[in-house]
């Protein structure tokens, strides 16, 4: 799932490298804008066919906490 995320946040930040982000960041810290981190989750969600709504984002601060709500939001639809 980590790697889903950054490869998402990878196309939508070309100007980051995948070995340069961590779990403990935020997508603000790579200097992406709100609707760049919007394409992650919603590109991210789409991959997983999943629906994630904006309640469950709201509290989310790292990458990790993305992770963390995709992965429940797949284990939803399981």
């Amino acid at each position: 799932m980590f790697a889903l995320v950054c490869q998402e946040i990878c196309d939508a930040l070309p100007y980051v490298e995948q070995g340069s982000i961590a779990g403990d960041i935020s997508m603000r810290d790579l200097g992406a804008n709100s609707l760049e981190r919007m394409d992650v989750v919603v590109c991210s969600s789409h991959r997983l066919n999943i629906i994630v709504t904006a309640d469950r984002l709201r509290d989310v601060d790292t990458i990790d906490g993305l992770v963390d709500v995709l992965w429940a939001a797949v284990q939803e639809t399981a």
